[in-house]
């Protein structure tokens, strides 16, 4: 027996990079396993060798981890022409006073020789296989092989035989440890060489005492083998599952201030180490943020190897120093920060629902000029720079708990900065509580108690698609739509588009990207800005190092794989946003019914946005316009598609492509090319939207009204 870092050769090299790669704490036994193999029924065993245990450990905690065999394993075997099977015992005891407990693996000394070899001699011919079982495919053991089995149990990762029955049926393993096997019944695996270790022993805590694992050996042999002793050894190597707490223990986090209505990625940083699985350690840590839940959505590790923690920090009454605490049931302890994250000044008075805005929110937030790019969820922040500061908050649509970006822009309005994704039901009125819906249009009664015109419905084109309106004794105005009003395109979870990057590891374009043809499997990784929600999916990726965006089919952040190149997708630098494409609707369910097939001008009153929100006008004259924003306050050309595109991609706008659903051909068409958002303004058969793509921009555009396009409002 040697201990680890003895007699150092090929094989043990490759063990130390094998513990350098399984964690920081490691232990290494060896164990000798003797075949006495005789033609007649009498041999003496050699003597066993006692056990010893040898523990790694790192001075400055003294953590550490070791494992020890009880014994050699000796079997006194009598071979018989047509084989036999002779089962030996052998038992590890592992301790750990590591919290996330340990794993053991087990292995030959060699990353060559794998046989129990006449007199130790690996040139002899004599010798016994190793089995070619695995513990996954396990097999009945062969004439002249060798192998090992544990019993399974229950959902463990090791071990895959059930009981030990002897010739004459009994679960036995009699009194010396070895027992007779009936080789029909039983099925073993093979014993790896270095590099292949198996898991042998697994514990999630903690075990000072010890835990203990009895491992079965085997061999079946045959009288073509030479009489002598048959050797070989066995390595057992146990890895800790958790690391220390550190040097220094403490953490950190960034950045240290963020808005009160919180909704802000952060990164909890530490000098943690830990070799658990990323799911293992979101499960086990827990971040609060002065007592309150800052919700874990992924776990990083330095290039030292410490823990970095991301999460979404919890929304506060009012701006505040606060504490930060990092908690772990594995390690039994808590790291704290105190006054380590700064709450600032909520925007948009620390609203939290869309239909909370009022005209009166918005007017009072900071209005930025039209060179500021840069979203902050801070009123302060905004307010310090407007020429680089957006003011921006997510809510929350209380109709179907969607949310959304929203941001205040330099035409002086409250804009939605993603696309609407409420899906319209036959059964679920919406109603003037939530949503805009302003005057009933079968009566003309409005909400302030003003009259309009009421909706015509002499057209046969206008019986089937406008939906219901009745007005409650309180006075409340519902709208349900008819089947044929509802959402003709629904958004899907896999309905995603990223505007991120393809990540190699470094930024060397010309190892990335070829003409946008990827030269290997390259890894997938979305925009860095309001990741809340990823998904797998269907995914558009931008890459700054080409001009074409490729198409990523199924795929979820760190992923690999090569995607296929999106043709006529010229690629403008993206704002790190990753978000849904929107639903689509008809002008009619855009309208909540308020416009119809007879209405050639004019203005729907109602609409299908959140209440205290609205379809934004056409005119360009009127303030919540398209073309008030885009030309007017922010000096966009239409004659240069490209550029006009190309800011309208970006921060603080972020319009996407999401195509449109054709009512002449009944699908959806142009996604990834054509983006088109409806007005609330009639003209003729047709209504306005803004279409655009890297050829055309159309700020006041007529099309038909029963064609599908997206919903993005403006506040009132």
């Amino acid at each position: 027996m040697k201990k680890k870092g003895e007699g150092k050769n090929s094989d043990n090299s490759k063990r130390e990079e094998i513990l350098q790669k399984a964690g920081a704490y490691s232990a290494v036994f060896f164990m000798a396993f003797f075949v006495a193999l005789v033609s007649a029924s009498a041999f003496t065993p050699v003597d066993k060798t006692n056990a010893e245990d040898i523990n790694v450990g790192v001075d400055s905690t003294g953590y550490y981890v070791n494992v020890a065999s009880s014994s050699s394993v000796d079997l006194d075997v009598t071979a018989v022409a047509g084989g036999q099977v002779v089962i030996g015992t052998d038992q590890i005891t592992t301790k750990s006073n590591c919290e996330g407990g340990f794993r053991v693996y087990m292995s030959v000394d060699s990353d060559t020789y794998d046989g129990l070899y006449l007199n130790g001699d690996t040139t002899e011919a004599n010798k016994f296989n190793a089995s070619s079982g695995t513990p996954t495919q396990p097999i009945k053991l062969a004439t002249n092989t060798w192998g090992w089995a544990i019993p399974k149990v229950g959902e463990s990762t090791y071990g895959f035989n059930t009981e030990y029955i002897d010739s004459n049926g009994n679960s036995s393993t009699g009194a010396t440890g070895q027992s007779i096997m009936n080789i029909s019944d039983q099925l073993f695996a093979g014993v790896p060489k270095i590099g292949n270790e198996v898991l042998v022993q697994s514990y999630d805590a903690a075990a000072v005492s010890g835990r203990t694992q009895k491992i079965y050996y085997d061999v079946n042999a045959t009288t073509a083998l030479t009489s002598g002793n048959y050797t070989g050894k066995v390595i057992y190597t146990a890895v800790a599952d958790a690391g220390k707490g550190g040097t220094t223990e403490k953490i950190g986090i960034s950045p240290a201030e963020g808005g009160a209505n919180g909704g802000d990625t952060v990164t909890v940083s530490t000098d943690i180490y830990s070799t658990m699985p990323d799911d293992k350690l979101l499960s086990d840590f827990s971040v609060k943020i002065d007592g309150r839940d800052c919700t874990l959505t992924g776990v990083s590790r330095t290039t030292s190897g410490s823990l970095n923690f991301q999460c979404i920090t919890p929304a506060m009454a009012s701006d505040d120093e606060v504490d930060v605490a990092l908690t772990s049931a594995v390690f039994g302890r808590t790291w704290s920060l105190a006054d380590g994250y700064t709450y600032l000044p909520a925007t948009f008075d620390g609203i939290k629902n869309m239909q909370d805005m009022s005209s009166a929110i918005c007017a009072a937030e900071t209005t930025p000029t039209k060179d500021a790019k840069t979203p902050t969820k801070s009123s302060s922040t905004a307010a310090s720079d407007p020429t680089t500061y957006v003011p921006e908050t997510r809510l929350t649509d209380t109709r179907d708990g969607s949310t959304y970006l929203v941001r205040k822009l330099a035409d002086g309005n409250c804009w939605m900065t993603e696309d609407l994704l409420l899906t319209l039901n036959t059964t679920k009125p919406l109603t003037s509580v939530d949503s805009d819906i302003n005057y009933n249009m079968d009566t003309g009664e409005g909400l302030d108690g003003t009259t309009t015109e009421i909706r015509q419905v002499t057209n046969p084109l206008d019986t089937y698609p406008l939906g219901i309106y009745s007005t409650d004794a309180n006075g409340k105005i519902s709208w349900t739509p008819y089947a044929n009003s509802q959402t003709i395109y629904e958004s899907k979870p896999e309905d995603r588009i990223g505007w991120g990057s393809i990540y190699s590891g470094n930024d060397n374009c010309s190892t990335i990207l070829t003409d946008g043809i990827a030269t290997s499997a390259l890894s997938f990784k979305p925009g860095t800005a309001d990741k809340e929600t990823q998904h797998a999916g269907n995914y558009m990726v931008y890459n700054k190092c080409s001009e074409y965006a490729r198409s990523y089919s199924n795929h979820s952040n760190g992923q690999s794989g090569t995607g296929t190149r999106a043709t006529n997708l010229k690629i403008e630098d993206g704002d790190g946003i990753a978000q849904f494409y929107g639903t689509q609707y008809t002008w009619y369910a855009a309208t909540a019914g308020s416009g119809t097939y007879s209405m050639e001008s004019g203005e729907a009153v109602n609409s299908i946005c959140p209440a205290n929100w609205q379809l934004p006008n056409n005119e360009q004259t009127d303030t919540k316009s398209f073309y008030n924003l885009f030309i007017t306050t922010y000096g966009l050309n239409e004659s240069i598609p490209s550029d006009f595109y190309a800011a309208m991609s970006r921060a603080p706008f972020s319009f996407i492509r999401q195509g449109a659903y054709q009512w002449s051909g009944g699908s959806l068409s142009s996604r990834g090319e054509v983006g088109d958002y409806w007005t609330r303004e009639a003209n003729g058969q047709g209504a306005y939207r803004i279409q655009f793509s890297m050829s055309s921009i159309q700020t006041q555009y007529s099309y038909n009204k029963v064609s599908g396009f997206a919903v993005r409002c403006v506040a009132h």
